[in-house]
């Protein structure tokens, strides 16, 4: 209460204090720092009238902001007299509120909403490891009411990038940029020390402090995925900002997913161009160098860039602190040498051809000996017959000789000539059989690290993981086939994979093959650890080489 029989009333929608005029209580009244009229009802239906009180401590205000899984209100805690902001647990489509504060799920998602509620609670747990951290948003507390969830965090003033950029004509000066990147990477280096992927990083969750600094905000819906029902695919996703592990279900998802999305909001703040999808860019690669578009920017810092929104995990950055690095290295500094451990892509080894079989005479001898021994012994039985015979017994006997001679030189001849076309048949059909055997083809050869997913593929697999799944099918083949895999993974001595291993029972065309790396034992598998493992697929009976595949298990 205010002297003089005056009174004070705080505005629900910037929490200041206004006085309000003897003999104007009972009516709606204007707060005349920001316009706001008291009793004026939410937006939307869905939003908490402003006045709600919530856990006996917090009078509710107008909204913040609101996403696919939660409302954020500004609010007022009676207690310690200060702002806070509390966000709501509220998945859109699956709950509704009209004219209550109770929430309303919708029939048969009573096992999603749950699920999803136990994940917010346990962010907010999560989050509160990272409380002290000056670039992250503080959490309060948390509590569960009207039959949801809240979370209770540090109120900022300020404006998230978005607002901030939009007022000031899509330009920021690369000053402030720095100024943001540094922040940002502080605030991802506890974020993921803590186990936390944030997975929405973008203009509209960096917030500009009015004191100038900058803080990652809204990690609660970030995290949410509602696994077990098709709002799964609705998770947050920003185009543009999103790599491409986002756009699958079985995504691999690390650290060097909000590298991607840091680096592709200060491309966006360098060059006012929101860059193309990482899932376009997949088959046609269209972004350029930040510098190509902003010439005033150093070289290091567009490569850092761009190498942090590089398509393929394993060509990205995988430390947020390697990233802060080369961002702000001067183009004066040499690059560094690459660390041993650093994951470097590794090809698919090249099928072994076998060598070209070496130009062989065999199968020309008969070809060219039967004419010429046919010719010597023709010459022998002429001179003979005329010049030796003659002498001897006249004429009649060495025609008769002659008939017998002759006899025999065609058997002799048909004989060779009949090897010389089995052997050219023999040949034939061995040339036949070779080509046969070269039509077995089969399909990619897919990883994945979850038993029966033989769609996904995943080219990484981070430390910890146990198996690895490889999955192929026989695409093309005149008949059955058995295979054999070559396994080459030597990570270390007590988990040396290597050697062959022919797959049991022949397939037919169309079926789907699998085979699995594990750690140590089938049984008991211990942790993959880091290193390239690849497989080479053959066909057991010809050796013929039919495919291979490349993962890398990275730290």
């Amino acid at each position: 209460m205010g002297g003089s029989g005056c009174m004070n009333r705080r505005c629900l929608n910037c929490m200041e204090v206004f006085e309000i005029l003897p003999g104007y209580e009972s009516e709606n009244n204007c707060c005349p720092f920001c316009g706001f009229v008291e009793n004026t009802p939410p937006e939307y239906s869905s939003y908490l009238p402003p006045g709600t009180e919530l856990d006996g401590r917090y009078t509710v205000g107008t909204v913040i902001g609101a996403g696919g899984f939660g409302i954020t209100y500004r609010a007022w805690d009676n207690v310690l007299n200060t702002s806070v902001a509390i966000k709501e647990y509220y998945p859109q489509g699956i709950v509704s509120r009209t004219g209550t504060t109770n929430v309303s799920i919708y029939n048969k998602q009573e096992v999603s909403y749950n699920h999803g509620r136990s994940r917010f609670l346990k962010e907010a747990r999560s989050l509160a490891q990272l409380n002290g951290n000056p670039r992250t948003v503080n959490v309060h507390g948390f509590f569960e009411e009207n039959n949801t969830a809240y979370i209770v965090m540090e109120y900022l003033k300020g404006c998230n990038l978005k607002e901030y950029v939009q007022d000031s004509n899509n330009t920021l000066s690369y000053e402030l940029i720095c100024k943001m990147a540094d922040n940002m990477c502080d605030a991802l280096k506890d974020v993921h020390a803590a186990g936390l992927i944030h997975r929405d990083i973008s203009l509209d969750n960096i917030f500009l402090c009015n004191d100038g600094t900058f803080k990652l905000i809204d990690f609660g819906a970030v995290k949410q995925s509602l696994t077990d029902s098709n709002l799964s695919e609705t998770v947050v996703l920003k185009h543009g900002y999103a790599p491409v592990e986002q756009y699958s279900k079985s995504g691999n998802i690390g650290p060097w997913t909000d590298i991607y999305a840091l680096s592709a909001t200060i491309y966006r703040l360098c060059t006012g161009k929101v860059p193309q999808e990482s899932i376009d860019r997949l088959s046609s690669d269209n972004v350029l160098p930040p510098k190509m578009i902003n010439n005033n920017l150093p070289r290091n810092f567009s490569n850092a860039v761009m190498k942090g929104m590089a398509v393929q995990i394993t060509d990205r950055y995988h430390k947020i602190e390697d990233f802060k690095r080369d961002l702000f290295r001067s183009d004066m500094e040499p690059l560094p040498v690459e660390p041993v451990q650093r994951i470097i892509p590794v090809q698919p080894v090249p099928p072994i051809s076998p060598p070209e079989p070496e130009p062989s005479g065999t199968n020309l001898v008969p070809i060219i000996l039967i004419p010429l021994i046919t010719i010597i012994i023709l010459a022998a039985v002429f001179i003979y017959i005329f010049v030796i015979r003659d002498n001897d017994t006249g004429t009649t006997e060495t025609e008769t000789t002659a008939e017998v001679t002759t006899e025999e030189t065609e058997e002799e001849s048909t004989e060779k000539t009949t090897k010389a076309a089995t052997e050219a048949t023999t040949e034939a059909t061995t040339e036949a059989t070779t080509q046969a055997d070269t039509h077995y083809q089969i399909s990619e050869i897919y990883s994945n690290e979850t038993e029966g997913d033989n769609e996904s593929n995943t080219d990484s697999f981070r430390y910890g993981a146990k198996w690895i799944h490889f999955y192929w099918k026989l695409e093309k083949a005149p008949d059955k086939i058995k295979y054999k895999v070559e396994v080459d993974y030597n990570a270390s001595e007590t988990q040396r994979m290597t050697g062959e291993q022919t797959l049991s029972g022949e397939v037919s065309k169309g079926s789907i093959q699998e085979f699995t790396v594990y750690g140590n034992t089938q049984s008991d598998p211990k942790e993959l650890y880091p290193g390239p493992v690849t497989i080479r697929v053959y066909n057991a009976e010809t050796n013929e080489y039919l495919g291979s595949k490349t993962v890398t298990v990275y730290e």
